[in-house]
């Protein structure tokens, strides 16, 4: 299903919007929780005769992820709202352009292989720790065929759209039960805050593949507990850089020891992060065997920016580190910058690390044309 975040925002220019009302981090939340809910299998086959279930669970018993399936395009824009039909039957509908977009974003979300897909100006609605949470995935520039020889004759015309997700790992809520509770559930405030690279300044370097070093061991975590309340981060500096990450692959160790800084200052010296041992971080609890109940709302639920650091919403997001940020970040920009090599080395140091749609499609991308990039290669993807 598509979901166009559209309604409830005020205008101050041309699609220019505000969320008065948090909308936008309500519509991402309910993104994350119906999500989170399709991984009850149970609930939704109990209902059915014995006979179409097993035909149905054999028919996708080699199909990774949850029994129900959807994804989700979450764009700001605006709409026209009419009853299109007859006499007999009428139907409520939206027209637009930004519904499109929307439509389009959702069926982006099987090429990334993504749950969710956000466009930029969704994502600018957000508040700023959840700006931080999302990772910019990659950017586009919607044409029509009309517009090609145009495009050959004067250059590529239009605006780019940057895309973002909110990366969550909800087969992680289930580990703990499979494994008798045994699993280690402490998560740092700063992987919950998940995209802290998207910052001009950046957290290190990336990191990039070496066989002879492996990147699967635990690195630090950096703490956030040194934010001061008052402090402000200004949203440009929730924009990635061109400039921002290095232009040179980085080595493992360099990666590694990047997270061992004990202090990282501001220019305006607001904030400072730390960065701790795992041993020294103030671990939750460790959870129950018990697998997860699946509790469905029976009214409306009162929004609180706490929601996002509950335990359930920090254990998905538990694999999400700065560095896996900042990695695909760098990687992202060496691939539209053509270095196609560094490119190559980031991505595939992500996979070493886990399983990521998005790092796969550049990767397929790049082995397409020999990891060479194409004379008519664009900054940009095209939609």
């Amino acid at each position: 299903e598509s979901s166009g975040a559209a309604g409830r925002f005020s205008a101050r220019a041309s699609q220019d919007f505000v969320a008065k009302h948090h909308q936008a981090d309500k519509a991402l939340l309910s993104v994350v929780k119906i999500c989170i809910a399709l991984h009850h299998d149970d609930y939704y086959v109990e209902t059915m005769s014995n006979h179409p279930k097993t035909a149905l669970l054999n028919k996708l018993k080699n199909r990774p992820g949850p029994t129900v399936q959807m994804g989700f395009g979450l764009h700001a824009g605006k709409a026209v709202q009419g009853a299109i039909g007859s006499q007999r039957k009428i139907d409520a509908t939206y027209l637009s352009e930004a519904v499109y977009t929307a439509e389009y974003l959702e069926s982006s979300t099987k090429k990334y292989k993504l749950q969710m897909l956000m466009s930029d100006s969704f994502h600018r609605l957000l508040q700023s720790t959840n700006r931080r949470r999302c990772r910019k995935i990659d950017q586009i520039m919607f044409h029509n065929e009309d517009e090609d020889e145009y495009e050959e004759a004067y250059g590529p015309q239009g605006d780019v759209m940057e895309l973002f997700t909110y990366d969550m790992d909800v087969d992680a809520l289930w580990e703990d039960h499979r494994k008798g509770g045994e699993i280690d559930n402490s998560v740092s405030e700063s992987e919950d805050s998940g995209g802290i690279t998207s910052s001009r300044r950046g957290i290190g370097p990336p990191l990039t593949r070496n066989t002879g070093n492996s990147l699967l061991k635990k690195t630090r975590r950096i703490s956030m507990r040194s934010f001061e309340t008052k402090s402000v981060i200004n949203s440009d500096e929730l924009r990635p850089s061109a400039q921002g990450l290095p232009g040179e692959s980085q080595n493992a160790i360099g990666a590694a020891s990047a997270l061992n800084a004990t202090a990282i200052t501001s220019d305006n010296g607001q904030y400072a992060v730390s960065a701790i041992n795992d041993t020294d971080s103030k671990e939750e609890p460790k959870p129950s065997s018990k697998a997860p109940e699946l509790v469905l709302p029976t009214g409306p639920a009162l929004y609180s920016a706490n929601v996002w650091l509950q335990a359930d919403m920090r254990r998905i997001r538990k694999k999400y580190t700065p560095v896996v940020f900042s990695t695909y970040s760098s990687g992202l920009q060496k691939y539209y910058s053509k270095d196609w090599t560094g490119a190559r080395q980031c991505f595939e140091a992500l996979m070493d690390r886990l399983d990521d749609g998005p790092s796969k499609y550049f990767l397929n991308e790049m082995k397409k044309h020999n990891y060479v990039p194409p004379p008519n290669f664009h900054s940009y993807g095209r939609a």
